[in-house]
């Protein structure tokens, strides 16, 4: 824990990589999501 407080810069980018794979998987998912649906109400 106390060492990755250190490597604040590389932690930071770590983080950003994180919340776009995050948020990648978010609009993967409501796609899918909305094509079942669309399946479903066909």
């Amino acid at each position: 824990m106390r060492k990755s407080v250190r490597k604040s810069g590389k932690s930071r980018r770590e983080i950003e990589r994180s919340v776009r794979v995050f948020w990648g998987g978010v609009l993967l998912v409501g796609l899918f999501a909305v094509l079942l649906m669309h399946a479903a109400l066909a």
